[in-house]
């Protein structure tokens, strides 16, 4: 660039001098760009954590803060959309452009804080189940089951209609129902069971599960409508479409009880008027023998659901709590099976962008279930000659005496008078020991300089050893003298 100012320029036409100016600002601009895009990287702030005046310093900036998670989840609405109309805006430029169909679906979603508790719910049933994930066939059907299982138990335990009980069942069963479908499904019906409830006791839709159920419903549809690369292939668009236009034709034949005065236009009392009117439509006869398959709509389908969910709050030991309980678990496990089968891809080009909470439960899944089955594939290992004698002295691994090591360990809970508690109890005890051991072991000079950077715990350890006096107790100072354990 010297070279570029110091030359004669008066020799080259206007246009070329203009041009080579504008390429050396690009070349700059790019490597600025470059620059900040360094400093933003998680290595880059980690590195300079070390230096602490410079680090913030750095990350005061605010190009350098990296995109977070923003702990929402957008919510999306299907018969919201249809009450709550919202003109576009610039809507001759959309027409023209031809966008308006693309950004009409973007206008009505909206984002709700992920609270702890719905936090607490997917972690708490996905950690459960995934207890009992013991091989590769456990696994595979972990990741595919959508809330069949869960519904098979409650619905075997109570007293309700076979009809209802059918009717429940199918709505997530994979063999016939496609996943896009039991969205829409249970969507609408827990809406049209949440407004139920709603003007029945307002305590009752202020449970977490209730809270959660409703938060899941909306941002899976959004998904369904907005997202839909990140949910499995299906005609969800189309089903979404003509829901849509049934729910306008029978709403439009309603308008005025939809209504209802002034304050009926409000719409959350909007809201409970169209979901009390759907629930009284007589949905004895299934909606498909009515229509027959020239609609793909799911809206009467899903009053039918509805009216069968509601029927286990009456059931015998079942309330209302116990019945959104149980959508809770279903939304839980859709929600599951949609992280399950998104593209890995997909879920990358999310976390870029601050990531998604399906991405978020993938992650989760996969942390639980690769490393399950990793652990049981190890200890199913026959380790019954010792590992030495089959590798020799070719390797220094140790992975095979450790699978070894661990089934002896493992035997200890079924000895006489030992369990589980006294198997842990020990292994902490030999852990502590091993801790001492490597305090003691490690030069003064290296816990010196671990102190100067706040300390590691090992340097911590080696200080109260120092201070209870028994530090030569974990040295060895000559001869081959080994720590015994003795399991009596």
């Amino acid at each position: 660039m010297t070279f570029f100012f110091i030359i004669e320029k008066h020799e080259y036409s206007r246009e070329n001098v203009v041009i080579t100016y504008v390429l050396v600002a690009g070349a700059v601009i790019l490597e600025l760009y470059a620059a900040i895009l360094l400093l933003c990287s998680d290595w880059m702030m980690l590195s300079l954590k070390k230096h602490n005046l410079l680090y913030q310093a750095i990350s005061s900036l605010p190009f350098t803060r990296s995109k977070r998670w923003s702990n929402t989840m957008t919510q999306h609405n299907l018969i919201s959309t249809y009450l709550e109309y919202k003109p576009a805006n610039c809507r001759f430029l959309t027409m023209v452009l031809c966008i308006d169909a693309l950004l009409e679906k973007h206008r009505y979603k909206y984002s709700k804080k992920v609270p702890p508790k719905l936090k607490k719910v997917i972690f708490d049933q996905l950690s459960n189940e995934s207890i009992s994930v013991s091989d590769i066939k456990e696994c595979k059907k972990f990741c595919d089951d959508r809330g069949y299982e869960v519904l098979e138990g409650a619905i075997s335990s109570v007293g309700i209609r076979d009809g209802d009980g059918e009717t429940i069942e199918e709505s997530v069963d994979k063999l016939k129902v496609e996943f896009d479908k039991s969205i829409l499904l249970w969507h609408i019906a827990t809406d049209l069971c949440l407004s139920s409830d709603k003007q029945k006791d307002l305590k009752l839709v202020k449970t977490p599960h209730c809270k959660a159920s409703k938060r899941l419903s909306n941002y899976l549809l959004y998904l369904l409508v907005v997202c839909p690369v990140m949910l499995p292939n299906g005609i969800g668009q189309i089903r979404f479409r003509d829901t849509c236009a049934e729910a306008n034709e029978f709403f439009k034949e309603r308008k005025s009880k939809l209504v209802g005065g002034n304050v009926g236009k409000m719409l959350h009392t909007k809201k409970l008027n169209a979901c009390s009117m759907l629930l009284q439509v007589n949905t004895e006869i299934p909606p498909s023998k009515v229509k027959g398959d020239r609609s793909k709509s799911v809206l009467f389908d899903a009053c039918r659901l509805a009216k069968s969910l509601q029927s286990l709050a009456t059931a015998k030991e079942w309330d209302s709590a116990k019945k959104w309980e149980l959508i809770c678990h279903v939304w839980v496990e859709m929600l599951s099976y949609a992280a399950s089968h998104c593209q890995w891809n997909h879920h990358a080009q999310q976390l870029t962008q601050g990531g998604e909470l399906l991405t978020h439960v993938w992650l989760l899944k996969m942390l639980h279930t690769k490393k399950l089955n990793a652990c049981s594939m190890l200890l199913q290992v026959n380790t019954e000659i010792p590992p030495s004698k089959v590798k020799g002295d070719r390797s220094k691994s140790v992975l095979f005496d450790a699978c070894r090591l661990a089934k002896s360990l493992q035997s200890l809970a079924t000895a006489k008078e030992w369990d589980s508690a006294k198997k842990w109890e020990l292994i902490c005890h030999v852990w502590v020991e091993m801790l001492s051991y490597a305090a003691s072991h490690c030069q003064w000079n290296h816990h010196a300089q671990q102190l100067t950077q706040g300390g590691e715990l090992l340097t911590h350890v080696w200080l109260l050893i120092a201070h209870l006096g028994i530090t030569e107790q974990f040295q060895i100072s000559q001869g081959h003298e080994r720590a015994k354990l003795n399991v009596e």
